[in-house]
């Protein structure tokens, strides 16, 4: 990535950049890392690595688990596996309170056993203002009460006004960076982008060919629709660079909002869908997990730890709320993480992903081809135990490596990871994860 990008991606501006003051204070020492959190494979070439969540009914890692109970298959056929781990990353609780000014560098000692980084990415361009509220709840409930001592995380917002937080174990940064998050869903905010203050400025979208006046509303919806998928990819392509094996984006967002139904009638919708798949890729292609979470919840449901409410104009389970899930589903189920939707029990949803990354098993099997051919390649994984639920990623792209670069990669990365969601009773539509 290049300095000009990472600094036009919000949460990268100059803290992130590599070699930079924050970044070396708060980002880990890629030296110590345990066995259980960096296994080492037979092969440092062609081993197509697959990570896998396993869990019961209840949400619950299921343990015990052997290299006898998966079947993995790539393009349909079966892979027999080589390689075989189960991890199980600890949770070290904070032993000051959140006020207290915990030292970044301390933190990371505490990660020589094994930790998971985390962007929390608040979708402000499409959050209702009157739903801000409901946003910094979730980021608090997560900061206060899901991140563990030997955690990194850092928070960024989709339109690159608010500034944001680096990566750090101070959760009262973190807590402050939340605070300053604003809805904007109502605002021309990609149009606030093109400011040469703005350092999101390189991220705007020309205007869209053929757009006139009376397409205003919809060229500002396509235009935020492109700046969320395109900070996914360039947030995605900065953790794949971080020393940790779970790299995860809780994306806190009502969806896209952009009707891409009729294919026929507005050409925008089939470019959006192909950019909407391109951004899943790219974030899969680059080992992280996204998370996305509806703050609408739903209202009219059990309460939660955050009020939730429709506002006025809104109609539940119409088809544009429906559709905006639906996109929510599409790209965090491609990564093997899940879209927490029509539901209030927020912390619930946030304790399950501090779950699936903690506690997971690895599977490798060669990749069964000579060299990389740089194609898509479709994974699907299969558990022999009934009423468990297995997530993993879709895909793999079989890249070369750049030029110089003798071994091939992976997925974007050696030993790049890759899977698929399979359960023994898929959720559906409207269903909670």
């Amino acid at each position: 990535m290049t300095t000009r990008r990472l600094a036009c991606l919000v949460l990268c501006t100059t803290a992130l950049h590599n070699g930079s003051p924050a970044l070396s204070v708060s980002q880990p020492q890629p030296a110590s890392s345990p066995e259980q959190d960096r296994p080492t494979f037979q092969s440092a070439v062609d081993v197509v690595e697959v990570t896998v969540s396993v869990t019961d009914p209840d949400g619950n890692a299921v343990p015990r688990l052997t290299a006898d109970d998966f079947q993995v298959f790539e393009d349909g056929r079966i892979q027999p596996l080589v390689t075989f781990s189960h991890v199980d990353v600890p949770f070290v609780p904070f032993d000051v309170p959140v006020s207290h000014p915990a030292s970044d560098v301390a933190t990371n000692r505490l990660r020589a056993g094994g930790g998971r980084t985390y962007l929390l990415l608040l979708d402000d361009l499409h959050t209702h203002p009157l739903r801000t509220d409901e946003v910094r709840g979730i980021a608090r409930l997560f900061i206060e009460g899901n991140l563990a001592a030997n955690d990194l995380a850092a928070i960024a917002v989709t339109s690159g006004i608010e500034p944001s937080q680096p990566l750090t174990s101070n959760r009262q940064r973190l807590l402050e960076a939340a605070d300053r998050f604003i809805g904007r869903d109502h605002e021309d905010a990609p149009g606030l982008s093109l400011s040469a203050d703005n350092p999101f400025a390189d991220f705007a979208v020309d205007p869209l060919p053929g757009f006139g006046v009376l397409d205003r509303a919809k060229e500002i919806k396509a235009r935020k629709v492109r700046q969320l998928l395109r900070t996914l990819e360039t947030a995605a392509e900065w953790l794949a660079g971080t020393e940790s094996r779970r790299k995860a984006v809780v994306l806190v967002s009502q969806g896209l909002d952009y009707d891409t139904t009729d294919l026929f009638g507005d050409r925008e919708a089939l470019l959006l869908l192909d950019e909407m798949r391109q951004a899943a890729s790219a974030v899969t292609r680059h080992d992280v997990t996204l998370y996305a979470i509806d703050p609408r919840g739903l209202p009219s449901a059990e309460p939660g730890p955050i009020p939730t409410r429709w506002l006025v104009g809104e109609t539940p389970f119409s088809p544009p709320i429906v559709r905006a899930k639906q996109t929510l589903r599409g790209l965090a189920e491609e990564t093997g993480g899940f879209a927490f939707i029509n539901s209030n029990q927020f912390d619930a949803a946030l304790e399950n992903v501090v779950r699936q990354n903690s506690t997971y098993y690895l599977l490798g099997y060669r990749a069964p081809r000579d060299a990389p051919d740089d194609q898509l390649h479709q994974i699907r994984v299969r558990v022999d135990r009934p009423d468990v639920e297995v997530r993993a990623r879709r895909s793999y792209v079989h890249a070369a490596g750049p030029a110089g670069d003798a071994e091939p990669r992976v997925g974007g990365a050696r030993h790049q990871r890759a899977g698929d969601r399979h359960a023994s009773g898929s959720a559906g539509a409207d269903d909670t994860v």
